[in-house]
This record gives structure tokens, sequence and C-alpha cells, in this order.
């Protein structure tokens, strides 16, 4: 049976393991791991996590955003279930309980962007009502 409810501290483990595995071509910081974890929570975000006999088997971390000018919305930053759980019915599962906790705190449009190799979670997403509404090219520069 799964569970799903907010983080707790004793997740903390389970979701490193879970994140380690989600992008192989990066290196894990720990670190920045456990720090951004903790600014979840203090922004006001919500990271809700998937469980299996106790084991962390996924995750969603959802973030309300404003933008100048455009109605508010939040948007589902990461959603992320294990490889052996896959197909389950656990990724449905947090979709729903992340939509069910943002109509909670008042919201009324959630966005979210997948990669474009990611074929299966774009019909995964289709199931679920979203609709593809702009391509984008993301670009960064570092200020070190």
């Amino acid at each position: 049976m799964i569970e799903i409810s907010f983080y707790r501290e004793e997740d903390r483990p389970g979701l490193e393991e879970l994140y380690r595995h989600w992008d192989r071509d990066r290196d894990f910081d720990r670190t920045l791991f456990r720090e951004t974890l903790d600014e979840i929570s203090r922004d006001g975000g919500a990271l809700l996590v998937a469980r299996r006999d106790g084991a962390c088997v996924g995750y969603a971390h959802l973030a309300r955003v404003v933008h100048l000018g455009l109605e508010p919305y939040w948007e589902v930053m990461q959603l992320l279930v294990s490889d052996e759980c896959r197909g389950e019915g656990i990724g449905s599962a947090l979709m729903g309980e992340a939509e069910r906790v943002i109509r909670e705190r008042g919201g009324r449009v959630v966005k979210l962007s997948s990669q474009l190799h990611r074929s299966r979670a774009h019909v995964f997403y289709e199931e679920r009502g979203y609709t593809l509404y702009k391509l984008s090219k993301f670009y960064q520069k570092r200020l070190d």
C-alpha cells in the first residue's frame, strides 16, 4: 500500500537515494541536496513523499510561482518515482495529491515542464489533462 504525505525528517535518507539515481549524469552533492531540501520548506513550497512499507519510492516538489503581470500558479518542479516502481500508479497518486494540496492552498493553475526526450512522461501528463502550451529553450549563466 502506498502512503503519500508531506516530507518528514526521517524521509531524508530515502529521498537522497532516490535523487542520487535520478540524474546519473550529474555528481550528487549531498550538502547542496540538504540545503535545498531545507529551503523548500522555508519558502512555502511543498514536498510530497510516496512511501511503500516506510520506504521512499517517489516524491513531488511543488512551488508557488508569481510573475509580474501574470496570474500566480503552482509548478510541479520535480516528480520522481523510483525505477523499480514505475507503472504501478505511484506517479498518478502523487499528481492527484499534488493537485489536491494546490487547490487547498488556493491554486487554480498548475504548470510543469518535461524534457523533450521523456516521451513516456509526456503521455503520462497528457492522460491527466495537462496540455502543451509552449516550447522554450532554457539558458543559464554561472555568476561565479
